[in-house]
């Protein structure tokens, strides 16, 4: 079912609305668009705010936060005799006050209870859809596991304050090395977990490079001095592709193939990358 509402735009002007948050069309079929409520510019004069009761809101929470704003700044714009208008906007109101509690509820099922990733939980339904896509597909892709070498001296030196920001430098850094397909989850502790979507051996190699690089350069601020070249990992990689031969595919022994390799990374030397396939003592 979809409503249809106009609103003049000189009200939509005079409550500054910033038009780059909402997705316009020009579509006869509001079912190809991406929200279920969207602005669409209808003349010169006016913007028709479309509502989808049937469909479910795909959005985050700033878009949710924008539109809930613009909506209540709409009802109090609108004259008195506007009462459809107004009752339509309530409605709307409602539905995007239930999406926010319900895009806040899925956030804590998924992420980490601390820091900006995923949990080790949605990993596994991750890594299962990938397992999923690789048998019907052959879709490659590639786990790895990160761990920060001796990251209890630097809990014991600067404290756990210090330590949760040295984390969260760890994970940008991770971040600004892969693609916006691939994710990070935390596994525990200073141990995360990277899934690369479609990623070969050889490309897996060159990801945790990069990767290694960037925390290598990570710097901190602790106790008002500059701390450079602290924060070292070791990265074990398995890759489940044509070319290599993987005779169990599941998330568990994914998982401790991933863990055998970074065990050989760090008693190898640490700071080191370690593939499970060229691992010959794991």
């Amino acid at each position: 079912m979809h409503i249809f509402y106009n609103f003049n735009k000189k009200i939509l002007d005079k409550i500054k609305v910033d038009h780059q948050l909402f997705e316009y069309t020009e579509s006869e079929n509001p079912n190809l668009t991406k929200y279920d409520i969207f602005l669409k510019l209808k003349d010169n004069n006016s913007y028709q705010i479309i509502y989808q009761k049937n469909k479910i809101i795909n959005s985050n929470d700033k878009d949710i936060n924008n539109f809930l704003k613009i909506v209540i700044e709409l009802q109090n714009a609108l004259f008195e005799r506007d009462l459809n208008q107004k009752k339509y906007l309530f409605e709307i109101k409602n539905k995007l006050i239930i999406n926010k509690e319900n895009t806040r509820l899925q956030k804590k099922l998924i992420y980490d209870s601390k820091f900006d990733c995923y949990n080790f939980g949605y990993f596994k339904s991750q890594c299962q859809k990938e397992i999923e896509k690789y048998r019907r597909y052959l879709e490659p892709f590639t786990i790895l596991l990160l761990d920060i070498d001796n990251f209890k001296k630097i809990n014991d030196e600067y404290g756990h304050d210090v330590g949760d920001i040295a984390l969260e430098k760890f994970i940008e850094a991770i971040k600004k090395n892969i693609r916006t397909v691939d994710m990070v989850f935390r596994f525990g502790g200073d141990e995360f977990v990277v899934l690369l979507h479609k990623a070969m051996m050889v490309g897996s190699f060159i990801v945790s490079k990069r990767i290694q690089d960037s925390i290598n350069k990570i710097s901190f601020m602790a106790n008002n001095v500059l701390v450079k070249n602290k924060i070292k990992t070791s990265i074990g990689i398995v890759t489940v592709s044509e070319e290599v031969e993987e005779n169990i595919l599941d998330v568990d022994s994914l998982f401790k193939k991933a863990d055998r390799a970074l065990y050989n990374a760090k008693d190898s030397g640490k700071n080191r990358i370690i593939h499970i396939e060229h691992c010959k003592r794991c």
